[in-house]
């Protein structure tokens, strides 16, 4: 299992519970520089090792490349690719689409997403096998509650960040926890129950999340499966998402949804939901992860199971 970044929670997941090979390659500098790290990491990995399967985390496009490079040199037999909803929607890597799964039909990939659409996608796009695999899930033992609502974010495009300060400014008896690096802008405009984690570890950020009564996990991209509601599942903490398809299709009736348009107001709202009802909804997230959990038995079965053949 290859990731271009130093922790990948659903890479390592995949990795311990299929016992494979977990390799991490991450490197400092530009993006050009890291990648051309990176990209010749990969290459000298493969051919020492001479792995009969490869799963490679996806974005970024570089990564399968690189890999691909390697099947053609015999290095590697079969690859696998891991994408996330970036490789469909993020705009930086939405572009190299259609190189993407050019590659991916020359060399017979297997195509592993979160949910039904994007393999759908994949299919219509030339792949000639998808599975559909949701993070592996351990249930987790809670701690007292000493927060409320945790905001796991990265600050990325698809957060809507402005929306989420304003919604803290709708609620000020509610504390949020946003973690990581925030921008000085951001910090700046927060209101007083806002705190901020900063960069966390993840034994620190592990904490964190035990000790929450809600979290909340949103995001304005569509097929977008939440890590971070992987994370509330396993601890059977009520979670507030967006109320897109896949998630409704996942979560059911264990987390409150705030529809996409993502207002403060109703994001609000949401939480305050979240935080009166938590007893019922931690009890119905904790019967959801049962079924999860059946239901990706089967899906490990299958990749546990190309990965041999």
């Amino acid at each position: 299992m290859i990731s271009w970044v130093s922790h990948h929670g659903r890479s390592n997941a995949i990795a311990a519970t299929l016992e494979l090979d977990e390799i991490n390659i991450s490197t400092a500098g530009s993006v050009i520089t890291r990648y051309t790290r990176q990209f010749f990491a990969t290459l000298r990995v493969l051919r020492r090792n001479r792995y009969r399967s490869v799963i490679v985390m996806m974005p970024p496009t570089p990564a399968l490349i690189a890999v691909e490079i390697c099947r053609r040199l015999r290095w590697v037999s079969h690859i696998a690719a891991d994408m996330h909803t970036g490789v469909f929607e993020n705009p930086k890597w939405r572009k190299f689409l259609r190189l993407t799964f050019y590659i991916v039909a020359k060399s017979k990939a297997l195509v592993i997403v979160t949910n039904r659409s994007l393999a759908d996608r994949s299919t219509s796009m030339g792949a000639a096998q998808s599975l559909v695999l949701h993070d592996p899930l351990t249930p987790k033992s809670r701690s007292a509650a000493t927060h409320d609502v945790l905001v796991p974010v990265s600050y990325a495009n698809d957060e809507p960040i402005a929306a989420i300060l304003e919604s803290a400014r709708l609620m000020p008896e509610v504390q949020l926890i946003l973690t990581g690096r925030a921008p000085d802008a951001v910090v700046a405009a927060a209101p007083n129950n806002i705190q901020f984690a900063g960069y966390v570890s993840k034994q620190e950020y592990d904490k964190l999340l035990s000790a929450a009564k809600v979290v909340l996990g949103l995001t304005n991209r569509e097929f977008t499966m939440q890590r971070t509601g992987y994370e509330a599942m396993e601890y059977g903490i009520p979670f507030v998402t967006t109320r897109f398809d896949d998630l409704e299709e996942f979560f059911g009736q264990a987390a409150v949804y705030v529809d996409p348009e993502l207002g403060a107001f109703e994001i609000a709202t949401s939480v305050q939901e979240a935080l009166t009802q938590r007893a019922e909804l931690s009890r119905k997230m904790i019967e959801r992860r049962d079924i999860q959990i059946a239901q990706q038995e089967r899906a490990l079965d299958e990749l546990a199971a190309w990965l041999e053949s």
